[in-house]
């Protein structure tokens, strides 16, 4: 799903012609407070179960 656009991010900062290439990040985040079941779960935002 994502290939096309990392092939054209990679494409991007190699013909750069800048020193420095700053790469940003968007982070998702999926909450999963009213699935009491699931396993394996880790604590995100400020104790709100779910993986980022």
């Amino acid at each position: 799903m994502l290939e096309s656009h990392r092939a054209s991010s990679i494409e991007r900062g190699k013909t750069s012609e800048g020193e420095y290439l700053i790469v940003a990040q968007d982070t998702t985040y999926y909450t999963y407070s009213g699935h009491e079941q699931m396993q394996g779960l880790g604590y995100i935002q400020g104790g709100v179960r779910g993986i980022m």
